[in-house]
Protein backbone atom coordinates (compact mmCIF):
# COMPACT_ATOMS: atom_id res chain seq x y z
CA UNK A 1 0.00 0.00 0.00
CA UNK A 2 0.91 3.91 -0.34
CA UNK A 3 1.08 5.80 2.69
CA UNK A 4 -0.40 9.76 2.58
CA UNK A 5 2.65 11.06 2.07
CA UNK A 6 3.66 9.09 -1.15
CA UNK A 7 6.28 6.81 0.62
CA UNK A 8 6.08 3.62 -0.15
CA UNK A 9 5.32 0.91 3.05
CA UNK A 10 8.51 -1.24 1.77
CA UNK A 11 12.40 0.06 1.15
CA UNK A 12 12.38 2.56 -1.07
CA UNK A 13 14.42 2.49 -3.69
CA UNK A 14 15.20 4.62 -6.85
CA UNK A 15 14.90 4.98 -10.80
CA UNK A 16 12.53 2.78 -11.95
CA UNK A 17 11.41 0.92 -9.12
CA UNK A 18 9.92 4.21 -6.95
CA UNK A 19 7.59 5.35 -10.67
CA UNK A 20 6.51 2.12 -11.32
CA UNK A 21 6.31 0.17 -7.89
CA UNK A 22 2.58 1.95 -7.01
CA UNK A 23 1.04 1.07 -10.34
CA UNK A 24 2.05 -2.40 -9.62
CA UNK A 25 0.75 -2.83 -5.69
CA UNK A 26 -2.35 -1.21 -6.90
CA UNK A 27 -2.92 -3.08 -10.42
CA UNK A 28 -2.88 -0.03 -12.38
CA UNK A 29 0.00 -0.80 -15.23
CA UNK A 30 -2.73 -0.80 -17.50
CA UNK A 31 -2.10 3.00 -17.34
CA UNK A 32 1.23 2.54 -19.00
CA UNK A 33 0.17 1.17 -21.75
CA UNK A 34 -2.81 2.99 -22.35
CA UNK A 35 -0.38 6.19 -22.34
CA UNK A 36 1.67 4.21 -25.03
CA UNK A 37 -1.09 3.55 -26.68
CA UNK A 38 -0.49 0.16 -26.59
CA UNK A 39 -3.42 -2.01 -26.72
CA UNK A 40 -2.86 -5.18 -24.07
CA UNK A 41 -4.57 -8.37 -23.05
CA UNK A 42 -5.15 -8.43 -18.90
CA UNK A 43 -2.87 -10.19 -16.37
CA UNK A 44 0.05 -8.03 -17.04
CA UNK A 45 3.59 -9.20 -15.49
CA UNK A 46 6.19 -7.01 -14.27
CA UNK A 47 9.68 -7.33 -14.00
CA UNK A 48 12.96 -4.83 -12.40
CA UNK A 49 16.36 -4.65 -13.66
CA UNK A 50 15.02 -7.40 -17.17
CA UNK A 51 18.31 -9.22 -18.16
CA UNK A 52 17.83 -9.32 -22.49
CA UNK A 53 17.36 -13.13 -23.28
CA UNK A 54 18.56 -12.23 -26.76
CA UNK A 55 22.07 -11.61 -26.50
CA UNK A 56 23.95 -14.58 -26.16
CA UNK A 57 26.60 -12.62 -23.73
CA UNK A 58 28.35 -12.72 -20.15
CA UNK A 59 27.21 -9.38 -19.79
CA UNK A 60 24.12 -8.75 -21.12
CA UNK A 61 22.06 -5.76 -21.46
CA UNK A 62 19.56 -4.63 -18.88
CA UNK A 63 16.57 -2.71 -19.08
CA UNK A 64 15.10 -0.50 -15.66
CA UNK A 65 11.52 -1.99 -16.40
CA UNK A 66 9.47 -4.43 -18.20
CA UNK A 67 6.51 -5.36 -18.42
CA UNK A 68 4.47 -8.04 -20.50
CA UNK A 69 0.67 -9.22 -21.09
CA UNK A 70 -0.86 -12.70 -21.66
CA UNK A 71 -0.16 -12.78 -25.02
CA UNK A 72 3.62 -11.71 -24.22
CA UNK A 73 3.35 -8.16 -25.64
CA UNK A 74 6.33 -6.41 -24.32
CA UNK A 75 7.94 -3.50 -23.12
CA UNK A 76 11.40 -2.57 -22.75
CA UNK A 77 12.14 0.72 -20.46
CA UNK A 78 15.37 2.60 -20.64
CA UNK A 79 15.54 5.20 -17.75
CA UNK A 80 17.78 7.90 -18.40
CA UNK A 81 17.07 10.44 -15.88
CA UNK A 82 20.24 12.60 -15.00
CA UNK A 83 22.77 10.64 -17.80
CA UNK A 84 23.97 13.18 -20.58
CA UNK A 85 23.23 10.71 -23.57
CA UNK A 86 23.31 7.70 -24.35
CA UNK A 87 27.19 5.39 -23.84
CA UNK A 88 29.34 4.92 -26.75
CA UNK A 89 31.88 1.81 -27.12
CA UNK A 90 36.01 1.64 -27.27
CA UNK A 91 36.72 0.56 -30.56
CA UNK A 92 38.82 -2.22 -29.53
CA UNK A 93 39.43 -5.68 -29.71
CA UNK A 94 37.01 -6.87 -27.09
CA UNK A 95 33.82 -4.48 -28.31
CA UNK A 96 34.44 -5.64 -31.80
CA UNK A 97 34.72 -9.30 -31.24
CA UNK A 98 31.25 -8.92 -28.92
CA UNK A 99 29.61 -6.53 -32.19
CA UNK A 100 30.10 -10.02 -34.92
CA UNK A 101 29.19 -12.66 -31.76
CA UNK A 102 26.65 -11.17 -30.13
CA UNK A 103 25.24 -7.93 -32.38
CA UNK A 104 26.13 -8.09 -35.80
CA UNK A 105 23.35 -12.01 -35.98
CA UNK A 106 20.59 -10.04 -34.20
CA UNK A 107 21.13 -6.76 -36.41
CA UNK A 108 20.64 -8.86 -39.27
CA UNK A 109 17.85 -10.76 -38.20
CA UNK A 110 16.33 -7.40 -37.35
CA UNK A 111 13.37 -5.87 -39.75
CA UNK A 112 13.29 -2.59 -37.94
CA UNK A 113 17.01 -1.32 -37.98
CA UNK A 114 18.23 1.31 -40.38
CA UNK A 115 21.15 -0.53 -42.86
CA UNK A 116 23.68 1.37 -41.52
CA UNK A 117 23.57 -0.54 -38.05
CA UNK A 118 25.45 -3.20 -39.91
CA UNK A 119 28.74 -1.06 -39.99
CA UNK A 120 30.75 -1.93 -36.90
CA UNK A 121 31.93 1.98 -36.64
CA UNK A 122 28.06 2.82 -36.34
CA UNK A 123 27.57 0.28 -34.03
CA UNK A 124 30.57 1.40 -31.53
CA UNK A 125 29.47 4.86 -31.98
CA UNK A 126 26.07 4.60 -30.68
CA UNK A 127 26.28 1.57 -28.33
CA UNK A 128 24.38 1.60 -25.77
CA UNK A 129 21.20 2.84 -27.46
CA UNK A 130 21.68 0.41 -30.32
CA UNK A 131 22.15 -2.66 -27.43
CA UNK A 132 18.19 -1.27 -26.49
CA UNK A 133 16.78 -0.82 -29.62
CA UNK A 134 18.05 -4.51 -30.90
CA UNK A 135 14.95 -5.48 -28.63
CA UNK A 136 12.56 -3.97 -31.17
CA UNK A 137 10.22 -6.72 -32.57
CA UNK A 138 7.07 -7.76 -33.67
CA UNK A 139 5.58 -7.59 -30.04
CA UNK A 140 8.40 -5.32 -28.12
CA UNK A 141 8.22 -1.62 -27.88
CA UNK A 142 11.44 0.23 -26.15
CA UNK A 143 10.73 2.98 -24.49
CA UNK A 144 13.28 5.95 -23.72
CA UNK A 145 12.22 7.75 -20.43
CA UNK A 146 13.70 10.81 -19.06
CA UNK A 147 13.13 14.24 -18.09
CA UNK A 148 11.90 16.83 -21.03
CA UNK A 149 14.61 18.95 -19.41
CA UNK A 150 17.20 16.54 -20.31
CA UNK A 151 17.84 18.13 -23.58
CA UNK A 152 20.86 15.86 -24.22
CA UNK A 153 19.42 12.64 -23.99
CA UNK A 154 16.56 14.06 -25.95
CA UNK A 155 18.78 14.61 -28.86
CA UNK A 156 20.62 11.34 -28.82
CA UNK A 157 16.59 9.98 -28.79
CA UNK A 158 15.80 11.64 -31.55
CA UNK A 159 18.63 11.20 -33.36
CA UNK A 160 18.64 7.39 -32.60
CA UNK A 161 14.82 7.13 -33.95
CA UNK A 162 15.47 9.34 -37.08
CA UNK A 163 18.69 7.20 -38.29
CA UNK A 164 19.19 3.65 -36.70
CA UNK A 165 15.11 2.98 -37.26
CA UNK A 166 13.58 2.40 -40.41
CA UNK A 167 9.56 3.30 -40.87
CA UNK A 168 8.45 0.57 -39.27
CA UNK A 169 11.16 0.50 -36.35
CA UNK A 170 10.06 4.24 -35.94
CA UNK A 171 6.65 3.07 -34.73
CA UNK A 172 7.58 0.52 -31.63
CA UNK A 173 10.24 3.27 -29.96
CA UNK A 174 8.72 5.50 -27.72
CA UNK A 175 10.59 8.50 -26.55
CA UNK A 176 8.68 9.45 -23.42
CA UNK A 177 8.95 12.48 -21.20
CA UNK A 178 8.73 11.63 -16.99
CA UNK A 179 7.08 14.60 -16.58
CA UNK A 180 4.20 14.16 -18.92
CA UNK A 181 4.45 10.31 -17.64
CA UNK A 182 3.90 11.32 -13.75
CA UNK A 183 0.89 13.74 -14.68
CA UNK A 184 -0.64 11.16 -16.75
CA UNK A 185 -0.93 8.75 -13.99
CA UNK A 186 -1.59 11.14 -11.49
CA UNK A 187 -4.82 12.18 -13.52
CA UNK A 188 -6.04 8.80 -14.54
CA UNK A 189 -5.56 6.79 -11.65
CA UNK A 190 -9.32 5.82 -10.11
CA UNK A 191 -7.48 5.87 -6.45
CA UNK A 192 -6.43 8.75 -4.03
CA UNK A 193 -3.16 6.87 -3.16
CA UNK A 194 -2.40 6.90 -6.18
CA UNK A 195 -2.71 10.03 -7.23
CA UNK A 196 -1.41 11.26 -3.88
CA UNK A 197 1.99 10.03 -4.55
CA UNK A 198 2.54 10.84 -8.21
CA UNK A 199 1.75 14.14 -7.12
CA UNK A 200 4.02 14.31 -4.43
CA UNK A 201 6.57 12.61 -7.27
CA UNK A 202 6.39 15.08 -9.48
CA UNK A 203 6.70 18.02 -7.29
CA UNK A 204 10.18 16.09 -5.85
CA UNK A 205 11.49 15.32 -8.73
CA UNK A 206 10.23 16.55 -12.02
CA UNK A 207 11.52 20.39 -12.54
Amino acid sequence: TLSSTGCLRCPVLWGSTNLFYPLIAEKQLNLFYSFLGIDYNPDLQAEFEKESELEAAARRTSFDFYVADSKMKEIFVKVKYTEEGFGRAKSDEAHKAKFQKTYLPLIKKSSFLSSQCNNEKVFLANYQILRNLVHISDTAHVVLLFPSANSKVSEAAKFAKNNLLNNAGRDRLNIVHLDELVSYFESQSLKASVKNYFQNFRAKYCF
